[in-house]
């Protein structure tokens, strides 16, 4: 996930940054490094998003189950703190490295919040799969019945019919000879 993956590169900043002592602060956060970071971070938004807004281009249709959308506002909530912190990391890198500590904590607390949420949201996409699983099963099943109810009238109506017709000619031509 995005989150992760923002939340792991913090981390190897900070690790960084401590484990090298000729590395400053504005040396770590490279123009390369800043621009990878703003790019996950865009991306991240823009899937959120389209998760919930639907996106034509990924051929996802906006959400309308009202319990889906209510975690996904409680996500929402973490989502929001987290993209601002992730922000504000990367400005203090730069202009404050002491900051850095105690954002980096708050992200780590934040993503456990929010991927608890997501979790609920795949275990709510799960229960409402499931259902309409359930429901094409019965469809299926009604189908099958219905062809199988079709196909022995056919037999009763048509074929049992057709054969009594013919053993009813082939004895009245073999009562001909």
């Amino acid at each position: 996930m995005l989150s992760q993956k923002l939340t792991l590169e913090t981390f190897a900043l900070v690790y960084y940054a401590q484990c090298s002592p000729n590395a400053t602060s504005a040396g770590i956060m490279t123009p390369q490094i800043r621009t990878l970071r703003r790019s996950a971070i865009g991306l991240w938004n823009a899937s959120h998003t389209d998760l919930q807004a639907g996106s034509t281009a990924l051929g996802i249709k906006a959400e309308t189950d009202a319990g889906v959308l209510s975690l996904y506002n409680t996500a929402n909530t973490y989502f929001a703190q987290m993209l601002a912190l992730s922000v504000q990391f990367d400005a203090a890198v730069v202009t404050n490295p002491a900051e850095t500590g105690p954002i980096l904590d708050q992200l780590v607390v934040l993503r456990q919040q929010f991927l608890l949420k997501m979790n609920e949201i795949v275990n709510a996409y799960q229960i409402i799969s499931d259902g309409r699983i359930y429901q094409l099963v019965v469809i299926e099943s009604v189908l099958l019945g219905f062809t199988l109810i079709v196909l022995l009238l056919e037999v009763v109506f048509v074929i049992v019919p057709a054969v009594r017709r013919m053993r009813q000619l082939r004895a009245d031509i073999s009562s001909m000879d």
